[in-house]
């Protein structure tokens, strides 16, 4: 994801527990969307503060981190849920 605000909230960004050691036949101009196609699952996480967490603002700052991953989550469902 390449939004700001994506960017912003999870600096980080998208990250895979495990990945494909290899990958083949594959232009070396799409070299950055390789060791996305490499990942085996994807997910966001960050680390929210104890500060954040007893915040009066908690549950705001939270709602906000999974409204700006909803558009991952949805591109993810759409990729599994197609048919041809």
């Amino acid at each position: 994801m390449s939004s700001k605000q994506f960017q912003d909230i999870f600096p980080n960004g998208i990250q895979g527990q495990s990945k494909l050691k290899k990958f083949t036949d594959f232009p070396e101009e799409r070299e950055p969307v390789i060791e996305l196609l490499k990942m085996k699952g994807f997910c966001t996480k960050e680390l929210i503060s104890d500060n954040v967490l007893t915040s009066a603002d908690a549950v705001k700052i939270i709602s906000n981190y999974f409204k700006t991953a909803k558009p991952l989550i949805e591109y993810l469902n759409k990729a599994i849920e197609f048919k041809e």
